[in-house]
């Protein structure tokens, strides 16, 4: 496995612990930055996102795939 645009290889295990970390959250990298999260509301008006809200629906997409 590489990362993307890095060309640095990704071993097996470091695969596993970054797969299980972005299923227990998927937003833990954004939220260890720090920034604030928004979305477009489709009027094309971005509102502040409710990161664990957003959590819990695609943690129900990855268990559902």
């Amino acid at each position: 496995m590489y990362y993307r645009n890095k060309g640095s290889e990704l071993t097996w295990e470091q695969f596993q612990t970054l797969a299980i970390t972005y299923y227990s959250d998927p937003f833990a990298c954004i939220k260890s930055m720090g920034v604030p999260v928004k979305k477009d509301d489709g009027a094309g008006n971005t509102v502040s996102m409710n990161i664990r809200k957003e959590s819990e629906r695609l943690k129900k997409i990855i268990r559902e795939k």
